[in-house]
């Protein structure tokens, strides 16, 4: 296994919401030999990470908080 950068894109509950989220750079173990990628604890908190960090600057745009 080596270290990759990938982007990827996924939808996640958040708070009982589904939320798109775009990571640009997630980074993932790949099989050096097959290609194939590792999703595993690290990989789930950087996903995590990027909702939690979406879903705050969603929070705090003027547009969110006009209603």
């Amino acid at each position: 296994m080596r270290p990759a950068v990938i982007r990827y894109q996924t939808e996640r509950l958040h708070e009982g919401c589904l939320v798109a989220v775009d990571i640009p750079n997630l980074e993932v173990p790949k099989c050096a030999n097959c290609g194939e990628q590792v999703f595993n604890y690290t990989t789930d908190e950087q996903i995590l990470a990027a909702v939690c960090a979406q879903e705050t600057a969603r929070q705090m745009s003027p547009i969110a908080n006009s209603d």
